[in-house]
């Protein structure tokens, strides 16, 4: 199954790993929110063999965050990554780049976090997703001319095989002025 809040519901998520995961052996990741870290709940997880824990970082600069509604801060994922590593799960981290709000200090911040921490796996280029306030501004401005061929390149779009891994990206931006 794929679930990108995997432990939203900590109830729920506790169940599982006392049902379904106890009758298996084997090794498994989730994506989540940095919300939605509990130390018991990570420790459950690791015991049923969640190897790797996915966070949707986004952004280090609380600015972009607050563009992107994500309602968290750079501190709840230095928080996530903390508690997730003490329970013994590694961590992935989830970049956002090319939001409307991005600047070379913004893509810096990304780059000396990564450069700290080592546990940003990805960096993705933003998608206006439909529903979304940025899809929504890009019809009206005009930047999605034609709604349909949008869906028919979100459908196509390879997300693993389209991101930047973090390796590129250093790389890549290097070779840009951040200046």
């Amino acid at each position: 199954w794929n679930d990108l809040c995997f432990n939203d519901d900590h109830a729920y998520t506790g169940e599982l790993m006392d049902s379904a995961l106890d009758a298996h052996s084997f090794s498994w990741n989730a994506f989540s929110r940095v919300t939605d870290v509990e130390p018991g709940l990570l420790r459950r997880m690791k015991a049923r063999g969640c190897d790797i824990l996915l966070f949707g970082f986004e952004a280090v600069s609380q600015e972009i965050l607050d563009a992107y509604n994500k309602g968290i801060s750079a501190g709840d994922t230095l928080r996530a990554m903390e508690v997730t590593n003490a329970a013994g799960i590694k961590v992935g981290g989830l970049f956002i780049i090319g939001a409307p709000d991005e600047t070379p200090a913004s893509l810096e911040r990304i780059i000396q976090f990564s450069r700290e921490f080592k546990d940003v796996t990805r960096v993705k280029y933003l998608s206006a997703l439909p529903g979304t306030p940025l899809y929504r501004q890009m019809v009206r401005e005009g930047v999605i001319a034609d709604e349909v061929a949008h869906l028919n390149f979100l459908a196509r779009e390879q997300s693993v095989e389209e991101d930047i891994e973090l390796d590129g990206f250093l790389h890549m931006a290097r070779d840009v002025s951040l200046e």
